[in-house]
């Protein structure tokens, strides 16, 4: 009886792993290549409204965060992607903690300053920009 078990053991190791194999096959991602011409457009349409019109327009009226600013603009995150805006960003913007500038020993200098926004200023000093807070409890970082 045992020889017989052994012997129908492999057999039926093979049958298990076969079985696994495909099950794990059905459960694959498939990733679809992105031209550069529909990011392009996506991205136009996006800096062409505002945070409140993609929100509209997507259904999806998770915030917008601000998650970092260019010279040409911001990019928010929303939900579970990204748009780009042209121009400023907007006074009552939420705006990530991440851009808090937190060196006490920076001192504002007028210069600096690209924008005014509800908690403070968004500045730029060397190539970074950064939100300098003038409120002691700001309201719009997140």
């Amino acid at each position: 009886m045992k020889y017989n078990l052994f012997k129908f053991l492999p057999l039926v190791c093979l049958l298990v792993l076969t079985a696994c194999s495909q099950e794990s096959a059905n459960h694959r991602v498939s990733y679809v290549e992105s031209t550069a011409t529909s990011s392009a457009i996506s991205q136009e349409k996006d800096s062409q409204l505002s945070p409140e019109d993609v929100a509209e327009a997507e259904g999806n009226h998770a915030e917008q965060i601000v998650v970092q600013v260019t010279d040409e603009g911001y990019v928010t995150s929303h939900g579970d992607h990204y748009h780009f805006y042209n121009g400023k960003v907007g006074f009552e913007a939420l705006i990530s903690k991440d851009l808090v500038l937190n060196d006490p020993a920076y001192v504002l200098k007028q210069e600096d300053i690209v924008s005014d926004v509800a908690d403070g200023h968004i500045i730029k000093v060397g190539d970074q920009y950064y939100l300098y807070l003038t409120q002691e409890t700001p309201i719009h970082v997140r």
